[in-house]
């Protein structure tokens, strides 16, 4: 298998993860990304694999896909919990799933980070 075919399959499954994990729709994840529907699925059919900008995005997608299993290892439902209705004081009291649909994932990764190190956020 080729770099470029292992690429596609993980854009395939990142972007399933967060249509189907974090119930994002299609368009949200384009918004997420910075590109559009079309495309979005084109990546996800394996059509065509995204440039070096779209794949940065994408990873970070998935970043933040390996801190929500590293956090919270035996419970998906508490994960699935903190996400959408979780009210977090370093996101201005909002949840992490509004952060997310703005495309504001650094700020959500940074704070998943710091609770798997041990602090409070």
């Amino acid at each position: 298998m080729r770099v470029s075919e292992l690429r596609r399959g993980e854009t395939e499954a990142v972007i399933e993860w967060a249509h189907n994990v974090l119930g994002l729709t299609y368009p949200e994840i384009a918004g997420v990304i910075g590109t559009t529907e079309r495309t979005i699925y084109r990546w996800r059919d394996q059509q065509v694999s995204p440039s070096p900008e779209f794949h940065e995005k994408l990873d970070r997608l998935g970043e933040l896909r390996f801190w929500l299993e590293t956090v919270f290892p035996d419970d998906p439902k508490k994960a699935d919990r903190w996400v959408a209705t979780g009210r977090i004081l370093a996101l201005d009291g909002q949840t992490p799933l509004s952060w997310i649909r703005r495309g504001r994932l650094d700020r959500v990764i940074e704070i998943l980070a710091s609770y798997h190190n041990g602090a409070f956020v």
